[in-house]
C-alpha cells in the first residue's frame, strides 16, 4: 500500500499454506539487487547539440524517447547489478533492439497487413490492461481515503496471541519444516505470520463494514456475464483447471 510499511492491503485473498511456505522458505530472504547510487561528484553530461533532452538516441530518422529507456532501465537494471556500469549494460541491448526496430521500419515491415493485424491485436490487449491498471490505482486511492475517513485504519488492527496460536494450529502446524510450537518460529517468520493474521482480521472487519454501508445502495449484477468470463490460457495448468466452466 502507499501510506506506511504497516498498511495492509484488503480485497486480495491469501493462501495461508502459501503464507507459511513463503515465510519459512530460505529463498524469501535472498538479497534482491538494488540500483547503484547515482554519482554525486559530476553533473550530468550535456546532450549532443542536435538531440533534445527527451531523446536518448537518434537512429537514422528515428528519435528514441528518453522515457522508453527510463522504463527499460527501471524494469531490467537488476539483471546487471554485478556490472561496473549498470546504465551502459542496460542501454547496449536496448540500443540494439531500437536499431533492429528502425531497420524493420525502413524495410516496411510495420505496413504489412499481417503484421499490422498482429500489432493491433497485441496493442489492443495491452492498452485495455493498462487502462484497467490505471483505473484500479485510482479506485485504491479513493477507497483508502474513504475507509480512513470512516475512522478505520488497517495499521491499527490488533491481533491477540490467542489468534496467532489458532491460526498456527489451523494452517501452519504440520507443514514441512514447521516447528511444533508457535513460540519456536524465527522472529522474522513470526512477524510475517502476525501480519498475515492481521490482514485476515482486517479483511473480515472491512467486509462487515461494507455490508453495513451499502444498505442504501441499489445494485444489479449481470451474473451470466460474470459466469462467462474466460479463464486465461496457462501453460502447464491441469486439464480440469483449463477446462473449468461456469456451473
Amino acid at each position: 500500500m502507499h501510506a506506511t510499511a504497516n498498511r495492509i492491503r484488503w480485497g486480495i485473498g491469501v493462501g495461508w499454506a502459501t503464507v507459511w511456505l513463503l515465510a519459512s522458505s530460505p529463498f524469501v530472504s535472498a538479497q534482491v539487487p538494488t540500483a547503484p547510487a547515482p554519482p554525486v561528484d559530476a553533473a550530468p553530461a550535456a546532450p549532443p547539440p542536435d538531440l533534445g533532452s527527451n531523446v536518448v538516441a537518434r537512429i537514422a530518422g528515428f528519435d528514441v524517447p528518453y522515457d522508453w529507456f527510463l522504463h527499460e532501465f527501471r524494469s531490467t537494471f537488476f539483471r546487471y547489478a554485478a556490472t561496473t556500469n549498470v546504465r551502459a549494460a542496460v542501454f547496449a541491448p536496448f540500443l540494439e533492439r531500437m536499431t533492429l526496430y528502425e531497420l524493420a521500419r525502413q524495410a516496411g515491415i510495420p505496413d504489412r497487413p499481417e503484421v499490422r493485424r498482429r500489432i493491433e491485436e497485441k496493442i489492443g490487449g495491452l492498452r485495455a490492461f493498462l487502462e484497467y491498471q490505471v483505473a484500479m490505482a485510482e479506485v485504491e486511492l479513493v477507497t483508502d481515503a474513504y475507509v480512513e475517513s470512516r475512522g478505520i485504519a488497517p495499521a491499527d488492527t490488533v491481533v491477540a496471541d490467542e489468534e496467532i496460536q489458532a491460526f498456527f494450529d489451523a494452517h501452519v502446524r504440520g507443514q514441512p519444516g514447521a516447528p511444533e510450537n508457535v513460540d519456536d518460529l524465527p522472529a522474522e517468520v513470526a512477524a510475517r505470520l502476525r501480519r498475515a493474521v492481521a490482514m485476515e482480521k482486517y479483511g473480515r472487519l472491512l467486509s462487515a463494514k461494507i455490508a453495513a454501508w451499502r444498505t442504501n445502495l441499489s445494485m444489479a449484477v449481470n451474473q451470466p456475464l460474470v459466469d462467462a468470463v474466460p479463464l486465461p490460457e496457462m501453460e502447464g495448468a491441469p486439464p480440469e483447471f483449463r477446462n473449468l466452466v461456469a456451473p
